[in-house]
Protein backbone atom coordinates (compact mmCIF):
# COMPACT_ATOMS: atom_id res chain seq x y z
CA UNK A 1 0.00 0.00 0.00
CA UNK A 2 2.78 2.39 0.88
CA UNK A 3 4.53 1.60 -2.43
CA UNK A 4 1.38 2.27 -4.44
CA UNK A 5 0.81 5.47 -2.52
CA UNK A 6 4.34 6.62 -3.26
CA UNK A 7 4.08 5.75 -6.96
CA UNK A 8 0.77 7.61 -7.27
CA UNK A 9 2.16 10.62 -5.45
CA UNK A 10 5.29 10.76 -7.61
CA UNK A 11 3.34 10.41 -10.88
CA UNK A 12 0.77 13.02 -9.94
CA UNK A 13 3.34 15.41 -8.55
CA UNK A 14 5.53 15.07 -11.66
CA UNK A 15 2.63 16.08 -13.91
CA UNK A 16 1.85 19.08 -11.72
CA UNK A 17 5.48 20.17 -11.67
CA UNK A 18 5.73 19.94 -15.48
CA UNK A 19 2.56 22.01 -15.86
CA UNK A 20 3.88 24.57 -13.41
CA UNK A 21 7.18 24.82 -15.30
CA UNK A 22 5.36 25.12 -18.63
CA UNK A 23 3.03 27.79 -17.27
CA UNK A 24 5.92 29.71 -15.74
CA UNK A 25 7.85 29.63 -19.01
CA UNK A 26 4.85 30.79 -21.07
CA UNK A 27 3.97 33.56 -18.62
CA UNK A 28 7.57 34.77 -18.35
CA UNK A 29 8.01 34.80 -22.13
CA UNK A 30 4.77 36.77 -22.61
CA UNK A 31 5.65 39.25 -19.86
CA UNK A 32 9.12 39.82 -21.32
CA UNK A 33 7.70 40.47 -24.78
CA UNK A 34 5.03 42.80 -23.40
CA UNK A 35 7.67 44.76 -21.48
CA UNK A 36 9.76 45.08 -24.65
CA UNK A 37 6.86 45.77 -27.00
CA UNK A 38 6.95 49.04 -28.89
CA UNK A 39 4.15 50.37 -31.03
CA UNK A 40 5.50 50.41 -34.56
CA UNK A 41 5.94 53.59 -36.60
CA UNK A 42 4.47 53.73 -40.06
CA UNK A 43 6.83 52.70 -42.79
CA UNK A 44 7.17 54.79 -45.95
CA UNK A 45 4.44 53.90 -48.39
CA UNK A 46 4.33 54.09 -52.15
CA UNK A 47 2.05 57.14 -51.99
CA UNK A 48 4.51 59.06 -49.80
CA UNK A 49 6.72 59.72 -52.81
CA UNK A 50 3.85 60.30 -55.22
CA UNK A 51 4.30 63.48 -57.25
CA UNK A 52 2.05 64.57 -60.13
CA UNK A 53 3.57 65.01 -63.57
CA UNK A 54 3.13 68.71 -64.42
CA UNK A 55 5.42 68.75 -67.45
CA UNK A 56 2.63 69.44 -69.96
CA UNK A 57 1.38 72.43 -67.97
CA UNK A 58 4.89 73.71 -67.31
CA UNK A 59 5.77 73.50 -71.04
CA UNK A 60 2.58 75.36 -71.95
CA UNK A 61 3.31 78.12 -69.42
CA UNK A 62 6.85 78.40 -70.75
CA UNK A 63 5.53 78.80 -74.28
CA UNK A 64 3.11 81.51 -73.14
CA UNK A 65 5.96 83.34 -71.41
CA UNK A 66 8.07 83.12 -74.56
CA UNK A 67 5.22 84.57 -76.65
CA UNK A 68 4.89 87.46 -74.21
CA UNK A 69 8.59 88.21 -74.50
CA UNK A 70 8.40 88.20 -78.33
CA UNK A 71 5.41 90.53 -78.20
CA UNK A 72 7.33 92.90 -75.91
CA UNK A 73 10.26 92.90 -78.36
CA UNK A 74 7.96 93.80 -81.23
CA UNK A 75 6.39 96.62 -79.28
CA UNK A 76 9.82 97.92 -78.30
CA UNK A 77 10.73 98.43 -81.97
CA UNK A 78 8.45 101.35 -82.22
CA UNK A 79 4.92 102.54 -82.50
CA UNK A 80 2.66 104.97 -80.77
CA UNK A 81 1.66 104.50 -77.20
CA UNK A 82 -1.95 103.76 -78.00
CA UNK A 83 -1.01 100.98 -80.37
CA UNK A 84 1.41 99.42 -77.86
CA UNK A 85 -1.23 99.52 -75.08
CA UNK A 86 -3.76 97.87 -77.36
CA UNK A 87 -1.30 95.12 -78.28
CA UNK A 88 -0.39 94.48 -74.61
CA UNK A 89 -4.05 94.32 -73.60
CA UNK A 90 -4.87 91.92 -76.40
CA UNK A 91 -1.87 89.71 -75.48
CA UNK A 92 -2.83 89.56 -71.81
CA UNK A 93 -6.42 88.73 -72.61
CA UNK A 94 -5.32 85.96 -74.94
CA UNK A 95 -2.87 84.37 -72.53
CA UNK A 96 -4.48 85.16 -69.16
CA UNK A 97 -7.28 82.61 -69.54
CA UNK A 98 -4.81 79.97 -70.69
CA UNK A 99 -2.51 80.61 -67.70
CA UNK A 100 -5.40 80.50 -65.26
CA UNK A 101 -6.57 77.19 -66.69
CA UNK A 102 -3.06 75.73 -66.55
CA UNK A 103 -2.47 76.83 -62.94
CA UNK A 104 -5.85 75.42 -61.96
CA UNK A 105 -4.95 72.08 -63.54
CA UNK A 106 -1.63 72.01 -61.66
CA UNK A 107 -3.28 72.77 -58.30
CA UNK A 108 -5.90 70.08 -58.83
CA UNK A 109 -3.25 67.45 -59.58
CA UNK A 110 -1.26 68.40 -56.49
CA UNK A 111 -4.40 68.33 -54.37
CA UNK A 112 -5.34 64.89 -55.72
CA UNK A 113 -1.84 63.62 -54.93
CA UNK A 114 -2.11 64.95 -51.36
CA UNK A 115 -5.44 63.19 -50.90
CA UNK A 116 -3.98 59.90 -52.13
CA UNK A 117 -1.11 60.22 -49.64
CA UNK A 118 -3.46 61.03 -46.76
CA UNK A 119 -5.80 58.13 -47.51
CA UNK A 120 -2.89 55.75 -47.91
CA UNK A 121 -1.38 56.84 -44.59
CA UNK A 122 -4.69 56.44 -42.77
CA UNK A 123 -5.16 52.98 -44.20
CA UNK A 124 -1.62 51.88 -43.32
CA UNK A 125 -1.91 53.39 -39.84
CA UNK A 126 -5.12 51.46 -39.21
CA UNK A 127 -3.56 48.23 -40.44
CA UNK A 128 -0.45 48.75 -38.28
CA UNK A 129 -2.48 49.56 -35.18
CA UNK A 130 -4.64 46.47 -35.75
CA UNK A 131 -1.51 44.33 -36.04
CA UNK A 132 -0.06 45.84 -32.86
CA UNK A 133 -3.31 45.40 -30.92
CA UNK A 134 -3.57 41.78 -32.09
CA UNK A 135 0.01 41.14 -30.98
CA UNK A 136 -0.56 42.69 -27.55
CA UNK A 137 -3.82 40.79 -27.04
CA UNK A 138 -2.09 37.54 -27.99
CA UNK A 139 0.71 38.16 -25.48
CA UNK A 140 -1.79 39.09 -22.77
CA UNK A 141 -3.73 35.87 -23.45
CA UNK A 142 -0.48 33.88 -23.26
CA UNK A 143 0.39 35.53 -19.95
CA UNK A 144 -3.05 34.80 -18.53
CA UNK A 145 -2.95 31.18 -19.73
CA UNK A 146 0.52 30.71 -18.23
CA UNK A 147 -0.58 32.05 -14.87
CA UNK A 148 -3.66 29.82 -14.99
CA UNK A 149 -1.45 26.80 -15.71
CA UNK A 150 0.69 27.66 -12.70
CA UNK A 151 -2.37 28.08 -10.46
CA UNK A 152 -3.91 24.80 -11.66
CA UNK A 153 -0.60 23.00 -11.19
CA UNK A 154 -0.35 24.20 -7.59
CA UNK A 155 -3.96 23.15 -6.93
CA UNK A 156 -3.46 19.73 -8.54
CA UNK A 157 -0.21 19.23 -6.69
CA UNK A 158 -2.01 19.93 -3.41
CA UNK A 159 -4.76 17.47 -4.34
CA UNK A 160 -2.17 14.86 -5.26
CA UNK A 161 -0.37 15.27 -1.97
CA UNK A 162 -3.66 15.22 -0.07
CA UNK A 163 -4.77 12.06 -1.89
CA UNK A 164 -1.41 10.44 -1.25
CA UNK A 165 -1.60 11.48 2.38
CA UNK A 166 -5.11 10.08 2.74
CA UNK A 167 -3.96 6.85 1.10
CA UNK A 168 -1.12 6.53 3.58
CA UNK A 169 -3.39 7.42 6.48
CA UNK A 170 -5.83 4.78 5.30
CA UNK A 171 -3.06 2.19 5.31
CA UNK A 172 -1.96 3.34 8.74
CA UNK A 173 -5.49 3.25 10.09
CA UNK A 174 -6.09 -0.25 8.76
CA UNK A 175 -2.90 -1.31 10.51
CA UNK A 176 -3.98 0.42 13.70
CA UNK A 177 -1.33 3.15 13.45
CA UNK A 178 -3.80 6.00 13.91
CA UNK A 179 -3.70 6.65 17.65
CA UNK A 180 -5.29 10.12 17.39
CA UNK A 181 -8.11 8.90 15.15
CA UNK A 182 -7.46 11.62 12.55
CA UNK A 183 -8.13 9.42 9.54
CA UNK A 184 -11.34 8.14 11.06
CA UNK A 185 -12.37 11.68 11.91
CA UNK A 186 -11.91 13.05 8.39
CA UNK A 187 -13.09 9.97 6.50
CA UNK A 188 -16.00 9.18 8.85
CA UNK A 189 -14.98 5.54 9.10
CA UNK A 190 -15.41 3.34 12.16
CA UNK A 191 -12.23 3.48 14.25
CA UNK A 192 -10.28 0.22 14.31
CA UNK A 193 -7.63 0.25 16.99
CA UNK A 194 -4.87 -2.15 17.83
CA UNK A 195 -6.31 -3.73 20.98
CA UNK A 196 -4.56 -7.07 21.12
CA UNK A 197 -3.31 -7.76 24.63
CA UNK A 198 0.04 -8.88 23.21
CA UNK A 199 0.72 -5.34 21.86
CA UNK A 200 0.36 -3.67 25.27
CA UNK A 201 2.04 -3.34 28.63
CA UNK A 202 1.34 -1.49 31.88
CA UNK A 203 -2.20 -2.83 31.64
CA UNK A 204 -4.47 -1.70 34.51
CA UNK A 205 -8.20 -2.22 35.03
CA UNK A 206 -9.72 1.23 35.61
CA UNK A 207 -13.45 0.62 35.31
CA UNK A 208 -16.39 -0.97 33.51
CA UNK A 209 -18.71 0.26 30.76
CA UNK A 210 -22.50 0.35 31.15
CA UNK A 211 -22.61 -2.87 29.18
CA UNK A 212 -20.21 -4.52 31.58
CA UNK A 213 -17.04 -4.42 29.48
CA UNK A 214 -13.74 -4.03 31.28
CA UNK A 215 -11.99 -0.72 30.64
CA UNK A 216 -8.22 -0.62 30.89
CA UNK A 217 -5.39 1.86 30.81
CA UNK A 218 -2.30 0.71 28.94
CA UNK A 219 0.68 1.64 26.82
CA UNK A 220 1.74 0.23 23.46
CA UNK A 221 4.95 -1.73 23.39
CA UNK A 222 5.62 -0.59 19.81
CA UNK A 223 5.48 3.19 19.66
CA UNK A 224 4.28 3.09 16.05
CA UNK A 225 0.80 2.38 17.47
CA UNK A 226 1.01 5.47 19.66
CA UNK A 227 2.89 6.98 22.55
CA UNK A 228 1.51 7.69 26.01
CA UNK A 229 -1.21 6.02 28.09
CA UNK A 230 -4.46 5.04 26.43
CA UNK A 231 -7.91 3.89 27.55
CA UNK A 232 -9.55 0.94 25.86
CA UNK A 233 -10.44 -2.75 25.98
CA UNK A 234 -8.73 -6.07 25.44
CA UNK A 235 -9.75 -7.81 22.22
CA UNK A 236 -10.04 -11.20 23.90
CA UNK A 237 -12.75 -9.90 26.32
CA UNK A 238 -15.25 -8.29 23.95
CA UNK A 239 -17.90 -9.50 21.46
CA UNK A 240 -16.28 -11.09 18.42
CA UNK A 241 -18.31 -8.97 15.97
CA UNK A 242 -16.16 -5.99 17.00
CA UNK A 243 -12.88 -7.85 16.47
CA UNK A 244 -10.93 -8.39 13.24
CA UNK A 245 -7.64 -10.15 12.77
CA UNK A 246 -5.13 -7.98 10.91
CA UNK A 247 -2.64 -9.43 8.41
CA UNK A 248 0.10 -8.87 10.98
CA UNK A 249 -1.61 -11.49 13.19
CA UNK A 250 -2.82 -9.05 15.89
CA UNK A 251 -6.41 -8.09 16.69
CA UNK A 252 -8.03 -4.78 15.76
CA UNK A 253 -11.17 -3.54 17.53
CA UNK A 254 -14.01 -1.51 15.99
CA UNK A 255 -14.87 0.79 18.90
CA UNK A 256 -18.01 2.04 17.12
CA UNK A 257 -19.62 -1.26 18.13
CA UNK A 258 -18.73 -0.86 21.80
CA UNK A 259 -19.84 1.43 24.60
CA UNK A 260 -16.19 2.20 25.41
CA UNK A 261 -14.23 5.15 24.08
CA UNK A 262 -10.70 4.62 22.92
CA UNK A 263 -8.66 7.68 23.87
CA UNK A 264 -5.32 9.03 25.03
CA UNK A 265 -5.45 9.78 28.75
Amino acid sequence: MALLTTIGMVAGAAGSVMNFIGGSKAASDAKRKLDQFEWQDLKTGAADTLAPSLKIEEDALLKIQQNKERTADVMAQGGDAASMLAMMTASEEATGAQEQQLYGSMQKQEFDSDMVRVNDEQQRRGMQENRDVTTVQGLQAQLSAGEQMKSSAVTNFGKTMLSAGIGQESANAEAGFDPMGMFDLFMSKPPKKASDRRLKNNIKLIGKSRGGLNIYSFKYINKKFGEGTYQGVMSDEIPTNAVTRHEDGFDRVDYSKLDVNFKLI
